[in-house]
């Protein structure tokens, strides 16, 4: 197809894209400057979570389930779950590790002062149940 005939159909094409721009009857969701959190997952939203990572070159994998009525978060021991921007944080689940969970399914373990990558899920059903 030679420029000639292209460059006509593109300008048609583009004609149709001119107009009035959509608006919305109301302000989209934003509480608290949050708009992010609408379009991702977040930890905890449908029970326990899974998590996994690498310590110290091994694969290693956490369970950590919301307790005491949704008032704390277990894992080996019970644990504190707080919110900062960008992040919920899980303190004391498991002996030396800090958890920082971001919506979407990754955020950063801290053991001491070192830290590494995770990913998370929500885990569902806890503890999995296995089809039969």
């Amino acid at each position: 197809m030679s420029l000639r005939l292209i460059v006509p159909f593109t300008l048609v094409a583009l004609a149709g894209c001119v107009g009035a721009p959509l608006t919305f009857d109301e302000d989209p969701i934003i509480k608290d400057g949050e708009l992010w959190i609408a379009f991702q997952d977040v930890p905890f939203n449908s029970g326990p979570v899974s998590v996994v990572t690498a310590e110290h070159g091994d694969l290693r994998t956490y369970a950590v389930s919301p307790c005491r009525n949704g008032e704390s978060v277990c894992g080996d021991r019970v644990g504190s779950l707080s919110l900062i921007p960008g992040y919920w944080v899980i303190e004391d689940a498991y002996p030396d590790r800090t958890f920082y969970l971001s919506p979407g399914g990754d955020g950063v373990l801290k053991i001491g002062p070192a830290s590494t990558t995770l990913a998370w899920e929500d885990a569902g059903q806890f503890p999995p149940e296995r089809p039969e």
